[in-house]
């Protein structure tokens, strides 16, 4: 894979409102390094501070699960 995903494509996949192909591109990102997904966690974190961000709360509470699963199961 060539550089990290922009900022925002990550949060768009935190909110799963990203297309397919650019899922595939997160989820290959997230596979090349375990600090990936930390890195993820970490914005995933920041975001819950903000306002708008709360109507998606469960939304962004279940990707950071099944991140959290596959991470536990490498």
């Amino acid at each position: 894979m060539t550089g990290d995903p922009e900022k925002q494509l990550l949060i768009n996949y935190l909110l799963g409102i990203c297309t397919p192909k650019e899922h595939l591109f997160v989820e290959a990102w997230l596979d090349e390094e375990p600090v990936h997904a930390k890195h993820l966690i970490q914005l995933a974190l920041e975001m819950r501070e903000l306002p708008m961000v709360h109507i998606h709360k469960e939304r962004v509470k279940s990707r950071l699960s099944n991140i959290l699963q596959a991470e536990q199961t490498k």
